[in-house]
């Protein structure tokens, strides 16, 4: 296997966070909303988690990060920020997720930790249509510790998967840093991945990485940026 490092940065340096707040169990990110007014908020709340349940055509998770740590901690800990994650699900439509991360954080620690940052991850699915990832990611950590830990950074990785349109990733990545550690670890930076999956349509990465850092420790591990990898 191989382990690729390039440019090592200081992470502390990187992130430029003064704290980091833990977590025994999965963290996922919600965001903003505006103050309430007359139960606006709930009102909203509402009406969105009844589109959502109905939706078929299109999954968009938009997400605008800024100066913000999220870490999961725990046996089979996961942290996602900026992220579309599918699994066991069926999809009829496109599936979009669109990131913009700054000066932020993202660590799973455990024994099978993942830290997803500006990625999409589908697995043990079907998805009838095209799978698109976009991420702007700046000065930001991305951190998987665990003996079958998983970093993913601006990347789209897929798996046991039937995809019935095209993969287009498309990331920015600059001053950033993406590790994973332990012993099956793999690191993935503006890379698509393709595992034991069917795709019916062209699968596409356009990368554009700078000043960053991703790297892949432990027996087995495995470090991909700005690449495509079909098993």
């Amino acid at each position: 296997m191989k382990t690729i490092i390039l440019g090592i940065i200081t992470i502390a340096a990187l992130i430029g966070a003064s704290s980091v707040t833990w977590a025994d169990a999965t963290v996922e990110d919600k965001p903003k909303v505006a103050a309430d007014k007359d139960g606006a908020v709930e009102k909203a709340r509402s009406v969105g988690n009844s589109w959502l349940s109905g939706i078929k055509d299109i999954l968009i998770d938009l997400d605008v990060l800024e100066n913000s740590p999220n870490v999961a901690e725990g046996k089979g800990a996961s942290a996602n920020k900026g992220t579309r994650v599918i699994k066991n699900s069926k999809v009829k439509g496109t599936v979009t997720n669109s990131a913009n991360i700054e000066k932020s954080s993202n660590m799973a620690i455990g024994e099978n930790a993942t830290a997803n940052m500006g990625a999409t991850t589908i697995e043990n699915s079907e998805v009838t249509g095209s799978v698109n990832n976009k991420a702007n990611i700046t000065k930001s950590a991305n951190v998987a510790r665990g003996a079958n830990a998983t970093a993913n950074m601006g990347s789209i990785t897929t798996r046991k998967s039937n995809i019935s349109g095209s993969i287009k990733n498309s990331a920015n990545i600059s001053k950033s840093a993406n590790t994973a550690k332990g012993v099956n670890a793999t690191a993935n930076m503006g890379s698509v991945n393709v595992q034991n999956a069917k795709v019916t349509g062209k699968v596409s990465n356009t990368a554009n990485i700078s000043s960053s850092a991703n790297t892949a420790s432990g027996e087995g591990a495995t470090a991909s940026m700005g690449s495509i990898d079909i098993d």
